[in-house]
């Protein structure tokens, strides 16, 4: 069962992504990279990545317009000569892609859908990439169509999706609904299916892969706990009621009534800050990733406020070694 992290725009960059590979994820996702924009993307460093996590990462992209879909992926091949997958994103909710038709909103659109995901499986083919879509279960829960989107993509040739089990309009504080997903395998056995949403803990893996999917994309919980990747391959259990990846977070201590960081998951944040000083990452995304890791400790505010006023990673490299 192949473990994914998703992608998440300013949290899942090509430095974050390598840590996780280090520490027991199999696969990564880049951030979302709007083929409309694409020269401002590149200048982002979201077409980045650290040698030899290329063959384990999958680029996404998103657009509403074949003949962009055709043009990108063939100036994605020219940049990344050995770019292994491109997933197309049919499942970003936000609202003003749900009106313009991109991301989620080709949900509302099945020839839209199908236009693309044709183009998709043809532009790949020629470019020997893996093609793949990732989306959700409906444009809202009175509408969950998962078993017309599946029939779709594998009409089209598209054999790899990765679902997030909620629709559309539907809060992330609403727990993820796997009803619709269970006979999902049955239904369409040659498709290769990664499910995604809530999945926080062991405990939650060993509840999802009873639907028998091919592979867990893990989102959120990975931002504040780098570690679950691993927690889930040693079958750690952790104590949970329900999705909460501060309070399930086992890296964080409670030692003489505070909260504070364990060892290990001290070591990976220094490990990704000296990673951070050395790719010169952005300081805006390396300050994103440290304001999920530092998550639940007692004394949180203190160095968030020296982070927010520092000037450079290299600034943070030296607060972070002044805190701990």
């Amino acid at each position: 069962m192949k473990l994914y992290f998703a992608p998440m725009n300013l949290l899942s960059n090509y430095v974050y992504r390598h840590i996780l590979l280090e520490n027991s994820a199999d696969f990564v996702f880049s951030e979302l990279i709007m083929l409309d924009k694409l020269g401002s993307e590149i200048e982002k460093d979201k077409l980045k990545f650290i040698k030899g996590d290329l063959q384990k990462t999958v680029f996404q992209i998103g657009t509403s317009d074949k003949k962009e879909l055709a043009k990108g992926i063939k100036k994605l091949k020219e940049l990344i000569p050995s770019i292994k997958e491109i997933n197309l994103n049919m499942g970003c909710p936000q609202s003003t892609m749900l009106q313009k038709k991109i991301c989620g909103g080709i949900l509302t659109d099945k020839v839209l859908m199908k236009e693309l995901c044709l183009e998709l499986a043809v532009q790949s083919k020629l470019h020997d990439i893996i093609p793949s879509v990732k989306l959700r279960l409906g444009t809202d829960k009175n509408n969950i169509e998962i078993n017309e989107y599946l029939r779709i993509l594998q009409e089209s040739n598209i054999n790899k999706v990765y679902i997030h089990a909620r629709p559309n309009k539907y809060s992330y504080q609403k727990v993820a609904t796997y009803d619709s997903l269970i006979d999902i395998k049955k239904d369409f056995p040659k498709m290769s299916i990664i499910i995604n949403g809530d999945i926080d803990s062991y405990d939650k893996y060993k509840e999802i892969i009873k639907i028998n999917p091919d592979g867990i994309m893990i989102g959120r919980a990975a931002l504040s706990n780098p570690l679950i990747f691993e927690q889930i391959k040693n079958k750690r259990i952790i104590n949970s009621i329900k999705f909460n990846p501060v309070l399930n977070d086992p890296n964080i201590i409670l030692k003489n009534k505070k909260h504070i960081l364990s060892k290990e998951k001290q070591n990976i944040i220094k490990d990704l800050i000296s990673l951070a000083v050395k790719e010169k990452l952005r300081y805006v995304l390396l300050k994103n990733n440290l304001i999920y890791l530092m998550k639940g400790l007692t004394n949180n505010s203190v160095f968030m406020k020296k982070v927010n006023l520092a000037s450079s990673v290299n600034v943070i490299e030296e607060l972070y070694s002044d805190y701990f």
